[in-house]
């Protein structure tokens, strides 16, 4: 009886230890798969992220990039690109409460938080959408975030009719002192008023980008 128990014991503890190489083979497989994949879906990144990030610091941080719960079971949705509307990712001047929850919860999936709400640099995150890279960015007053060729920004002061009338085909240069927006072709395309502030929409092109796991594409 007590040696049938002491094999059973046995047997258990092996079990367990196989589940778990399992689990981290598996684990270590889904992720390959998952970086191999972006390596040949992401082809361009909004240009602010150069601006925002040198690149051996974006690539370190790009490591971070965690596949969905249910992928690849269930694909990721591809995004086109005249379907991509441009809103914030999350709610950018909301109280600062539910805008740290927001952006959290939004550059959390199929992203990178580079600096936290918390931190008194600002919010800075990146996250993948579509076949690119997108910016998220959250400062004293203001809000950013890039879609495609375009970047929204949200602002708490409000800017009067006169003013914002005559923002359109200017760059935003010359309207926001901001490091990120110092490229002379970045104009304003529209701005509006909000009941918190006004919202400007620039025109800012896009980078190419190429995903910092080469080895892993099979053709090249």
């Amino acid at each position: 009886m007590q040696a049938e128990l002491t094999a059973r014991m046995r047997e258990l503890r092996c079990l367990q230890g196989d589940i778990r190489l399992f689990l981290e083979r598996e684990h270590d497989s889904r992720l390959e798969l998952f970086r191999r994949y972006l390596q040949w879906s992401v082809q361009d990144a909004s240009p602010l992220l150069a601006e925002a990030v040198g690149a051996p610091v974006l690539a370190r941080a790009l490591r971070g990039l965690r596949p969905p719960d249910r992928w690849p079971a269930v694909p990721i949705a591809p995004v086109p690109v005249r379907s991509l509307p441009l809103r914030p990712s999350w709610k950018p001047l909301a109280p600062l409460r539910h805008q740290d929850r927001s952006f959290e919860r939004r550059f959390r999936v199929m992203g990178v938080i580079l600096r936290p709400p918390s931190d008194p640099a600002g919010a800075l995150g990146v996250r993948v959408q579509g076949a690119g890279l997108e910016i998220g960015v959250i400062g004293d007053g203001y809000a950013m975030v890039s879609c495609r060729d375009k970047l929204r920004i949200d602002l708490r002061t409000q800017i009067p009719d006169t003013i914002r009338l005559s923002l359109v085909g200017r760059p935003v240069s010359r309207v926001i002192g901001h490091d990120l927006l110092k490229p002379i072709h970045y104009t304003i395309l529209r701005a509006t008023t909000t009941a918190s502030g006004a919202t400007l929409f620039v025109h800012t092109g896009r980078s190419p980008y190429d995903m910092p796991w080469p080895q892993l594409a099979r053709f090249t």
